[in-house]
């Protein structure tokens, strides 16, 4: 997906909630670069966690992966970790910026709940600074509310920074339609045939055409 963002690909349209748009991902040359990261003797799969590992023991030196691991991959690492937002690639001759997904989640109310007055505190508490600053603690989940965020406890830290940094400047809103599920086994295969050569620099642009017709075609169903 990253990629195919980053060479101009859509999906349900600029803001991700056009069902009628599609997923526009016929870009070829994404699709080459992908063959070619896959022949790179310095690339390694991370499949069943391969890649997770091979950073943890220092035996590579970039591994794609979120705040989820950052605990362990400390204790792992200690200083010698480093944490950013996505970079460019040279996708079509030109340096291009990878995005990844972005995402939310909120805390609601049943209207039809008995206790209204006291689940809204409730919720409020939850979604509040001070259940963030606690999140954080226990559980190292980066906190949005803004007045933690100016404390120079959150300002200066590393991993606080680089998620931050990435949905600022190198993320997409992940659409919320229903039909986004139709995205995930799709992309999953289609990766797994770039992983097994199916998928060649000689047949890029048709295997590429081929994936956008399965993608729109379950879509539009």
């Amino acid at each position: 997906m990253k990629f195919y963002y980053a060479d101009g690909g859509t999906m349900f349209g600029d803001n991700g909630q056009d069902a009628a748009a599609g997923i526009q991902f016929d870009k070829p040359d994404a699709t080459e670069y992908l063959v070619a990261l896959k022949n790179n003797s310095n690339f390694a799969d991370d499949a069943d966690g391969k890649g997770y590992a091979a950073f943890s023991e220092k035996e590579t030196a970039v591994f794609f992966s979120g705040s989820w691991d950052y605990q362990t991959l400390k204790e792992a690492l200690g200083d010698d970790l480093g944490a950013a937002q996505l970079p460019t690639a040279k996708i079509g001759g030109e340096d291009k910026q990878l995005y990844s997904f972005a995402g939310s989640k909120a805390i609601g109310v049943n209207p039809n709940c008995e206790n209204q007055a006291a689940a809204v505190a409730f919720a409020a508490y939850l979604g509040g600074e001070e259940a963030q600053k606690a999140h954080w603690e226990d559980r190292m989940i980066i906190p949005t509310n803004t007045t933690l965020l100016e404390d120079e406890v959150f300002a200066k830290d590393m991993l606080v920074k680089a998620q931050n940094d990435t949905v600022d400047n190198t993320a997409k809103i992940q659409p919320t339609l229903t039909e986004m599920g139709n995205y995930w086994k799709i992309g999953e295969n289609f990766g797994k045939a770039i992983m097994a050569g199916d998928v060649t620099e000689a047949n890029a642009k048709d295997k590429t055409a081929e994936f956008q017709k399965q993608l729109n075609t379950l879509t539009e169903e």
